[in-house]
Order: C-alpha cells, then structure tokens, then sequence
C-alpha cells in the first residue's frame, strides 16, 4: 500500500474462519525503512515528536516516575548484577 508522511498502511488476513471479513488495515506510524530499522537494530527514532507544552509535561511525568522508583526500589543500581534506574511503569 502507499507510503506518505512517515506513514504507510498494511493489510493483514486474521486467521480465524468463523469472521466474515477477516482482513484487516492498520495505519502504521512510521515508514517502512523506520520499521526495518527497529526490527533490525531494536530501536526507531522519533526526533521532535513532543513539543512545547506536551514535552514539558513529559519531562515531569518522567521526572516523577523516577522518584518513585528510587524511593520503591532502593536508587539507582540496587543490584548488585545490574545497574541502572529500570522504569518499570512507563505505562502508568
């Protein structure tokens, strides 16, 4: 399917025969060399897509996220395998 934008849309069958209709198009937020890329490497690049007032809230959700872990999980580096802050619940 087309490609435009940094967007492109792909089609896929669900394998299951008791639906009627059983394909099905998403809308993919990046391009197929993006996608390649992540699935190669294990990383895709989103430069500048938060801005102004939704980065700044970002920065202090983040900012919070990390002062619970610390204070839930010992700091930084609380093991002694494995170092490093590990935020575990970026979707909360």
């Amino acid at each position: 399917m087309g490609e435009s934008n940094g967007r492109h849309t792909i089609r896929y069958r669900v394998l299951n025969h008791d639906w009627k209709e059983p394909y099905r198009e998403v809308e993919v937020h990046a391009t197929r060399d993006e996608i390649r890329q992540l699935t190669d490497e294990g990383w895709l690049l989103r430069e500048a897509m938060f801005q102004g007032e939704h980065l700044e809230r970002l920065r202090e959700a983040m900012d919070e996220l990390e002062a619970e872990e610390r204070d839930q999980h010992g700091g930084v580096g609380g093991s002694r395998r494995f170092g490093g802050l590990f935020l575990r619940h970026l979707m909360d």
